[in-house]
C-alpha cells in the first residue's frame, strides 16, 4: 500500500553549490541560488521552496547547505522551521548531503519517502510538475526503487547526466534506466542524442529510507558506513563533524546512479532548465526573439546585433554593433564576454582565474548582486 504523500512525503532542497557557470554575478560568497535573475522579487531558492509547497507542508521541507550560507538561508527560507536547516561543516558534494538529510528525516519519520531537488533550477508547468512528483512517490514505494525525472535533450550538453532508457511501463509511464552516464564529453553526448534513447537527468531523486540503505549496501559500502554513523545521531554536532571529515567527495550520480539497476525514470511533462549557464537564461528570457535580453534594468542600444544577454549597472549605457550570440555580463570588479553556445565553459574560465592566488578574490568576493 502506497504511503500518503501528505504525511510521509518529505522534500530536501540541495542548496550548497557555488554556481561558477554564472560568473561573474554568481560567486562562492553569493551563489546563484540566492540571486534574483529571472524575477526581481524572488531568488531561485525561494522559487524552489514555492514548488516544494505545492507538494508538502512546510514542516516537511528541509534545506541542506553549507554553514557559510546561514544568513542567506534564514532570510530566503524564513517561511520554513529553523530546525529544518541542515548546515554542512564543509563541502562534500551531493552524495553525502543527500545521505545526511535522509538520516535526519528518517529519525523523525522512518516511513518517509524523500524527494531531493536543486535550489537553483527553473520549472514551468505547475500541474504537470505536481503529477510527475506524485507519480515518483508512488513508484518509489510500489517498486522499492530509486526514481528520477528525465528531460528530453535539446542539444549535447556535457554538463548533465544522461539516462539510457529501456522498456516503458505501459500503465504508469515510467522507464527502466538501462545505464547512467554522468557528464559525458560532447561527442559522446551527440551519439546519445542521435539514438533518441537518452534523457537528461534533472536530479529530482525520490526514494524511501529503506531503498536508499539497500542501494548503499549493494553499491557503496563506504557511504553505507557514513549513513550508519549518522543514523546514531543525525543532528549531533560531534557525529556530523566526524562524518564530514571523510575524503569521500562525489555526486550521488557517481555514488549510486551509475551502478544501480534499480533506477526508474519518468519523462518530464513540465518545462525545465538547470539555469546552469548564461545561454540557458537567455533561452528562457528571450522567448525565441532575436532582440537582446537586458537583465535587471540594464540599458543597451544595439545596431545589427542579435541574440545577446546583457547585464550592467543601470546607470551605464551598453552599446553593441554587429555582434550576435553573446553574453556580456558586467559587474563592478569583473567583465565576462562569451559565446552563448559555449557559456557552459565559464566553469573552466573560473578554474583558470582561481589558479593564481591573487585572482581568487574574483570568485570568492561577493559581486553585490542579489
Amino acid at each position: 500500500m502506497a504511503i500518503s504523500p501528505k504525511n510521509n512525503h518529505f522534500i530536501a532542497i540541495l542548496c550548497g553549490g557555488t554556481g561558477p557557470r554564472l560568473w561573474p554575478v554568481s560567486r562562492a560568497s553569493n551563489p546563484k541560488q540566492f540571486l534574483k535573475i529571472l524575477s526581481p522579487n524572488s531568488s531561485f531558492l525561494q522559487d524552489a521552496i514555492k514548488r516544494a509547497l505545492w507538494l508538502v507542508p512546510k514542516q516537511n521541507i528541509y534545506i541542506i547547505t553549507n554553514k557559510r550560507y546561514q544568513k542567506e538561508i534564514k532570510k530566503d527560507a524564513a517561511i520554513l522551521p529553523k530546525e529544518n536547516f541542515l548546515y554542512e561543516p564543509r563541502k562534500r558534494n551531493t552524495a553525502l548531503a543527500m545521505i545526511w538529510s535522509t538520516t535526519v528525516i528518517a529519525k523523525n519519520n522512518p516511513d518517509a519517502t524523500i524527494t531531493h531537488f536543486a535550489s537553483d533550477h527553473f520549472v514551468k508547468g505547475k500541474k504537470q510538475f505536481i503529477k510527475n512528483l506524485k507519480d515518483s512517490v508512488e513508484i518509489a514505494n510500489k517498486k522499492s526503487c530509486l526514481v528520477t525525472i528525465g528531460i528530453k535533450p535539446t542539444w549535447p550538453n556535457p554538463a548533465y547526466g544522461y539516462i539510457h532508457i529501456g522498456q516503458k511501463d505501459s500503465q504508469k509511464g515510467f522507464f527502466q534506466c538501462l545505464n547512467f552516464t554522468e557528464k559525458p564529453d560532447k561527442e559522446t553526448a551527440k551519439k546519445y542524442i542521435k539514438t533518441k534513447k537518452y534523457l537528461w537527468n534533472a536530479n529530482f531523486y525520490t526514494w524511501t529510507v529503506k531503498t536508499l540503505k539497500e542501494e548503499l549496501r549493494k553499491h557503496n559500502p563506504d557511504y553505507l558506513k557514513l549513513y550508519n554513523t549518522l543514523e546514531k545521531g543525525p543532528q549531533n554536532p560531534k557525529i556530523i563533524k566526524k562524518v564530514y571529515k571523510t575524503n569521500l567527495h562525489i555526486a550521488i550520480d557517481k555514488a549510486i546512479s551509475e551502478k544501480t539497476k534499480n533506477l526508474k525514470v519518468i519523462p518530464a511533462n513540465f518545462a525545465w532548465s538547470d539555469i546552469g549557464e548564461w545561454g540557458s537564461i537567455h533561452e528562457i528570457m528571450s522567448n525565441g526573439k532575436p532582440g537582446p535580453v537586458n537583465l535587471n534594468g540594464t540599458q543597451s542600444v544595439n545596431v545589427d546585433s542579435q541574440n545577446l544577454i546583457i547585464k550592467a549597472d543601470p546607470q551605464k549605457m551598453v552599446g553593441t554593433v554587429g555582434v550576435k550570440d553573446l553574453a556580456i555580463i558586467d559587474t563592478p570588479d569583473a567583465l565576462l564576454v562569451c559565446s552563448l553556445k559555449d557559456s557552459f565553459k565559464v566553469r573552466e574560465l573560473v578554474g583558470e582565474i582561481v589558479k593564481k592566488k591573487k585572482n581568487v578574490k574574483y570568485f570568492e568576493k561577493q559581486s553585490h548582486e542579489r
